[in-house]
């Protein structure tokens, strides 16, 4: 034949409970029934909300700016948190959290705060060691 065209999406086409997939597909037979019934049930689930801040702050003549995001409701990402990390948009913007997304909230065009308090600190991070062949399969489970 010709051309068909994209093959249609993987969905589950009945239950299954977790020993009857064992029995007939094993271990990874029952890790991909989950797979593929999160990701379906993610699908037809409401989009997760999410607000995105963007705060200026200029302190003498230096110049600052706080960026991130935050959770209003998690929709399909409580059936299928994986599926999250798919989304480029919430990779590029950190989630905001505490006294970071209190000040995202509350800012306001040309507000003007005394600064109470200014930390600056240095750390070094040390590169990741190499993997053994063991690791590097656990991690590919």
């Amino acid at each position: 034949g010709g051309p068909r065209g994209p093959p249609p999406p993987i969905t589950p086409v009945k239950c299954a409970d977790e020993a009857r997939v064992r029995q007939a597909a094993g271990l990874e037979g029952v890790r991909l029934y989950e797979l593929v019934v999160c990701r379906f049930l993610a699908s037809v689930s409401r989009e997760a909300q999410v607000r995105r801040y963007s705060v200026g702050l200029k302190i003498c003549n230096l110049e600052f700016s706080l960026s991130g995001n935050e959770l209003i409701d998690a929709g399909f990402s409580i059936i299928c948190p994986g599926a999250v990390k798919d989304k480029q948009e919430l990779r590029e913007h950190k989630m905001l959290q505490g006294e970071a997304l209190s000040i995202a909230r509350d800012a306001k065009v040309n507000d003007q705060h005394m600064v109470h308090k200014l930390l600056v600190g240095q750390v070094l991070l040390a590169p990741p060691r190499l993997l053994t062949e063991a690791e590097l399969l656990g991690l590919m489970d």
